[in-house]
């Protein structure tokens, strides 16, 4: 390696082996079997001994199998998870860099928990209890895996899945898609048997999507929205903990809780960790301090604390490159990773979530809930601004820029889907330039995640009833600001002086 360039390497988002159990898995070759197959002639294993190589004798040997959806079976399940060799694909994969994760949860969380560390690699374990499903190396059982198909990593992680799982009795065909077509169309079909992609969960508080029985895919609708369960997991058990979650008082009873769930769903074998993913930066060595953030990945994480180790005839600017240019500056639109790392520095909110799903205060001073009753979440709130915040441009952020950045988002048609929770809000009435209290017409929960951007109530460019603010055009009160964007060429960052908090000391970002 270079010499002036360092590597730093942080480990986050959990990469997982999950199955759909609830519906029929529906493959092509499945469909055209009851069209005309008997008319052919059958091969056998005999004729063709390469039947993972062989699409057409898999899929009608696959036909022949007693049931449809195999995987119905928790002996077939449980004989899957001890029969990959989690350490050897981390191996392959991460080297040192890397371990086998045994929860839904990254380390970092408060609520890793290893409840899936009795499924080690133990192939006399697995032949067991596939065995007690009626099937072995003498009978093997034939399934289905997917992934995307521009993953070179994933196919990696598929062959060595299919060479264990061969060794025990289990054939594998390779069901690889288009991205698109994998996460839009087969996931939320349940059009799968074995699937490979990654889940994001760090502060617990989306975990419910995956799992609940209410987010299975065909139940979506304009209000109950992100329904990812696409595994078809139903569990009273589960419904039951999830329900305590959303009552819990404090982090202690909530980390047993996510113990428990997580104890639930490993015992019951639905879901297979395999480790997390890296997310890595190469730097000049001139550039000293650079961290980055254990939850996303982001690159820009501690930016302000970035130093230039250079002479003073240098200008002090960074040169960063990156693969994919954002198709807006939009932080209601990720539309890729860089999107949501440049959108950190740019714009500021009332409140952001640390790596424990805890609201701190950025712009916010302190808030108080005023409770109409015990139960909670309040339906008012007053809240108080911090004195000496700014905008870009050196004009203070008062109370009237909250209000207006609820009423625009509200009218716009640009907003997406926070205009359904900001339709929630009946009012917010100014005290002062830096008092305001919120009137919700329901309770709801987190809602300070509603102000994690505000804009400024001056200088919005507006085109009709669209907020035009994030198209050509930003203004925010983050770290740095937008000097200049060439479309196809570059964005150029310029420090803003004006910026809550430490200023950074690198003057510009290209």
């Amino acid at each position: 390696m270079n010499k002036n360039i360092k590597l730093f390497i942080k480990i986050a988002i959990t990469m997982l082996i999950v199955f759909s159990i609830g519906v029929m898995s529906c493959n092509l070759k499945d469909i055209d079997l009851s069209l005309g197959i008997e008319e052919k002639e059958e091969k056998t294993v005999e004729e063709e001994t390469d039947v993972l190589s062989d699409e057409e004798l898999f899929f009608q040997l696959k036909a022949k199998q007693s049931e449809k959806n195999q995987l119905l079976d928790i002996n077939i399940r449980k004989a899957i998870f001890y029969g990959i060799n989690r350490e050897k694909i981390v191996e392959e994969l991460l080297g040192d860099y890397g371990s086998v994760l045994n929860s839904l949860f990254n380390m970092d969380s408060p609520y890793y928990y290893p409840s899936w560390n009795k499924y080690t690699y133990d192939p006399v374990m697995a032949k067991e209890y596939l065995a007690k499903a009626g099937y072995g190396p003498e009978n093997p059982l034939f399934i289905t895996i997917g992934a995307c198909d521009s993953n070179r990593a994933r196919e990696k992680i598929e062959n060595m899945i299919r060479d264990d799982l061969m060794e025990i009795g289990i054939n594998i065909w390779k069901s690889n898609m288009a991205s698109k077509d994998w996460y839009g169309e087969t996931l939320k079909n349940g059009e799968y048997e074995l699937g490979i992609w990654a889940l994001y969960s760090v502060d617990g508080a989306n975990i419910s999507n995956y799992f609940s029985a209410n987010k299975i895919p065909p139940m979506e609708t304009e209000d109950n929205k992100d329904c990812n369960n696409f595994y078809w997991y139903d569990s009273d058990d589960v419904e039951s903990i999830f329900k305590d979650i959303n009552f819990s008082s404090g982090d202690i009873e909530k980390v047993e809780l996510y113990r428990e769930l997580q104890e639930k769903i490993s015992n019951d074998a639905f879901i297979l960790p395999l480790f997390s993913r890296i997310f890595a930066i190469a730097h000049n060595e001139k550039i000293e301090n650079i961290k980055i953030d254990p939850v996303n990945g982001d690159i820009f994480y501690n930016i302000d604390s970035w130093r230039l180790n250079i002479g003073e005839d240098d200008e002090s600017i960074v040169n960063i490159g990156y693969g994919e240019e954002p198709a807006v500056i939009n932080p209601f639109v990720s539309n890729s990773l860089f999107n949501k790392y440049i959108n950190n520095v740019l714009f500021r909110g009332l409140w952001a979530k640390d790596k424990n799903g805890e609201y701190l205060p950025v712009l916010a001073e302190s808030y108080d809930e005023i409770a109409e009753s015990n139960s909670l979440p309040p339906r008012i709130v007053n809240v108080k601004l911090k004195d000496s915040i700014f905008w870009e441009d050196g004009k203070p952020i008062t109370s009237q820029d909250v209000h207006y950045t609820w009423q625009k988002i509200s009218e716009s048609d640009s907003s997406f889907g926070y205009k359904d929770q900001f339709n929630n809000i009946e009012n917010i009435e100014i005290i002062n330039d830096k008092e305001f209290r919120i009137l919700f017409k329901e309770k709801m929960d987190n809602w300070q995640e509603l102000f994690n951007v505000i804009f400024p109530s001056h200088g919005v460019i507006e085109e009709g009833n669209q907020i035009n603010l994030f198209e050509d055009y930003t203004f925010g009160c983050g770290t740095y600001k937008i000097l200049e964007w060439v479309k196809g060429d570059y964005i150029l960052l310029e420090r803003n002086i004006y910026s809550t908090g430490k200023v950074p000391e690198i003057k510009y970002i290209k």
